[in-house]
């Protein structure tokens, strides 16, 4: 026999997957409102509403189960929503990453479908440190070319290169990181990044 004390518990705790999908979606204070609620991304009124409409549509959460959005780029509503493994959630969240390449902004996924390549195939040259402009535009079976400046100095950059470093500060890598990539100072990439030097680009 189910004690009335679990039953409570296991009705909380599907409340709160509930206010997180709300939360995420309605409240811009909300960490993780620019991933959803930014994006266009909603609650559909019945559920927003509701928690009772909520749970009837979705039952209980499976144990070990999260709530997944079929379409990624779909709303939370009863036709686009199932439960799935914690584990492939996981994996579905990296590939739903949130890259910026010349000023738009998609997941990984998105960019795949957009550039024509398989997400393994993005995953994997991001995982290798290639530079967004590199991942997304650099054919099959091609490596990147290396771009190297001065130490000191921005004679050896070009707007495109701003353009990339742009691109990789928003998605944020450190500057560090990307002068130290390049053999550029911390403050040619700063000048590159606040348009001091390349206000034009």
């Amino acid at each position: 026999m189910t004690k009335p004390g679990h039953v409570r518990t296991i009705r909380e705790q599907n409340r709160a997957i509930w206010r997180g999908i709300i939360h995420r979606c309605h409240y811009e204070t909300c960490r993780e409102y620019r991933w959803y609620g930014a994006r266009g991304i909603a609650v559909c009124d019945r559920w927003r509403k509701s928690f009772d409409a909520f749970l009837e549509d979705m039952g209980g959460r499976p144990e070990g189960m999260s709530i997944e959005r079929v379409d990624n780029d779909g709303n939370y509503e009863p036709t686009n929503c199932k439960w799935i493994p914690r584990t492939e959630q996981s994996h579905n969240q990296r590939s739903n990453k949130l890259l910026t390449f010349e000023g738009e902004t998609l997941h990984i996924a998105g960019w795949a479908r957009k550039v024509g390549l398989k997400r393994t195939t993005l995953e994997h040259r991001l995982k290798k440190g290639w530079a967004v402009r590199d991942a997304l535009t650099v054919p099959l079976g091609s490596r990147p070319n290396k771009v190297r400046g001065q130490q000191h100095g921005n004679s050896k950059l070009t707007a495109e290169l701003v353009l990339d470093i742009r691109d990789r500060v928003a998605n944020g890598e450190k500057k560090r990181v990307i002068a130290r990539s390049l053999g550029l100072s911390q403050t040619v990439i700063q000048d590159a990044v606040s348009g001091r030097r390349w206000g034009h680009v």
